[in-house]
């Protein structure tokens, strides 16, 4: 039996395939975050270009089939990035609609999102637990299984640190994660004033 070939993969043979996508050049992403960024968030009086926008900016350039895991220090511009900047530049230059929910909206809005391909889940670790049917479960947990079986391009962003979202999730979603997403770490001050 023939191996599947990245061609295959790319054209959606495999139905749980995430397509790889390429934006621009690194630098021109970097232009294209440069400038997006301030019309799209309001509340920046001075826009500031922190080192992790190049990571952002480089993964950007070549998605290789992966989503995007933002994490870390709160301020930094990770929810801008995922819920504006980035479907922005998806919309225009792919015309691909990402759907946004804020976590604390999966469980309310868990069968609506479930079948979307392209997904923003905002401020991972403030949703609650949820009961369905008597039992308690986690709707993160559900959608980033659903993710992986059927290909869906994840942005996700948390203020977790690493060992308190394994200590929520546990190990087989960070495992998941880690296959379907790029890891992108802020680390500093808040940006907020």
């Amino acid at each position: 039996m023939n191996k599947i070939s990245e061609i295959d993969i790319k054209l959606g043979f495999c139905k749980n395939a995430v397509p790889s996508f390429e934006f621009a050049s690194p630098n021109e992403c970097k232009k294209a975050i440069q400038n997006i960024f301030p019309k799209l968030d309001p509340s920046v009086k001075e826009f500031q270009y922190l080192k992790e926008y190049d990571e952002v900016a480089n993964y950007l350039s070549n998605t290789k089939g992966k989503g995007l895991f933002l994490s870390g220090d709160v301020g930094r511009g990770k929810s801008v990035l995922a819920e504006y900047v980035i479907p922005y530049m998806f919309y225009h230059r792919f015309t691909k609609v990402i759907a946004r929910c804020p976590a604390i909206e999966l469980g309310p809005r868990y069968e609506e999102i479930k079948p979307k391909r392209f997904l923003v889940i905002d401020d991972v670790g403030t949703e609650g637990v949820y009961k369905s049917y008597g039992n308690e479960y986690l709707p993160f947990v559900d959608i980033v299984d659903i993710a992986e079986r059927q290909g869906t391009y994840l942005i996700i962003t948390t203020n977790l640190k690493f060992d308190e979202f394994v200590k929520r999730y546990g190990k087989r979603t960070i495992d998941r994660l880690v296959r379907l997403c790029e890891f992108v770490k802020f680390e500093g001050d808040s940006l907020r004033k």
